[in-house]
């Protein structure tokens, strides 16, 4: 079970190991060039897909529950640059995605990554 003392926990872990920066990714969710990525990450990202119907997600834009992986429009990976096996997904509805310009949702993906490393160095390895 996935309770509040065990997220802080993992939250805890992924900021010591991020060193003050994170490799990120914020593509659409059905980009085949989202198989680029490390696999840590692919495969991450399936499973966090295929776990929402378990576990709703929330869009970082508006906080809407998004309950099914149709739902999800583009995905924001980031792992910390030194780390081998963590890695952080995050979601952008499809509303969101279809009609919010691109420097709105990489403002709420900044502020979601600030949460964990705080000012930062967010580097993008792929446009």
């Amino acid at each position: 079970m996935n309770n509040r003392h065990s997220r802080r926990a993992e939250l805890v872990r992924f900021r010591r190991e991020s060193g003050g920066g994170l490799l990120t990714w914020l593509v659409d969710a059905n980009d085949p060039s989202l198989h680029k990525a490390p696999p840590l990450l692919v495969r991450a990202a399936y499973e966090w897909c295929e776990d929402s119907p378990a576990a709703p997600r929330h869009c970082i834009c508006c906080l809407s529950l998004m309950w099914d992986r149709r739902e999800v429009g583009g995905l924001l990976l980031s792992k910390p640059r030194n780390a081998i096996g963590r890695a952080a997904i995050n979601a952008v509805c499809n509303r969101c995605w279809a009609d919010q310009p691109l420097d709105e949702i990489e403002h709420a993906a900044t502020e979601v990554l600030r949460a964990v490393v705080p000012n930062g160095n967010f580097e993008p390895l792929w446009c």
